[in-house]
């Protein structure tokens, strides 16, 4: 395929995760037995670069249980990608925040999969608020942050989740619905 350039990727950089959502496409919970090391990760990172690809979107399982995510990020955007995260947002904290900055990640996207009762019903009781004070903690820390959704049926017609909760009602994440 000459003249083939990989222009974007997402990468399941392990499937260990804090839950075991039954409607997960990644099937998390555990890490696989034969997940890269960082080694090898690193490498993969290069080879991404040496590629042409742009833009990678991390994804997990749950990306910050990988020790080493800031180390694969930060090499990804040094190699000059854009790189952004896709989190449960459960393990949100000073620390993650501070790793994302220092790595370079462009952005950030947080699981909300519907209002309190139907996110925490299908995750872990107290996942939803934990959610949606990892969005605001991206916010303040001026990482463009977005949420998205599992779409099921016992969310629809609730359109807007969310907002309601907001302690700033005018938070970019959430869109009012016409």
């Amino acid at each position: 395929m000459s003249g083939f350039r990989l222009r974007s990727c997402v990468w399941e950089l392990t499937l260990a995760c804090c839950f075991g959502c039954r409607y997960c496409g990644s099937a998390g919970g555990r890490a696989r037995a034969d997940e890269l090391s960082t080694a090898e990760c690193l490498d993969t990172a290069d080879q991404l670069a040496e590629l042409g690809c742009r833009r990678v979107s991390l994804i997990g399982g749950e990306v910050f249980l990988r020790r080493d995510w800031a180390q694969i990020a930060g090499r990804l955007t040094g190699r000059g990608a854009a790189v952004a995260v896709i989190t449960n947002g459960y393990l949100m904290s000073p620390e993650v925040l501070a790793q994302l900055r220092e790595a370079g990640v462009e952005s950030v996207a947080v699981s909300i999969d519907g209002p309190e009762d139907v996110h925490d019903a299908g995750r872990q009781a107290g996942s939803f608020r934990r959610a949606m004070d990892a969005v605001g903690a991206l916010v303040e820390a001026g990482i463009p942050a977005s949420v998205i959704s599992t779409l099921r049926r016992d969310c629809v017609g609730r359109a807007g989740f969310g907002a309601e909760k907001q302690d700033q009602p005018q938070s970019p994440c959430f869109a009012e619905a016409a």
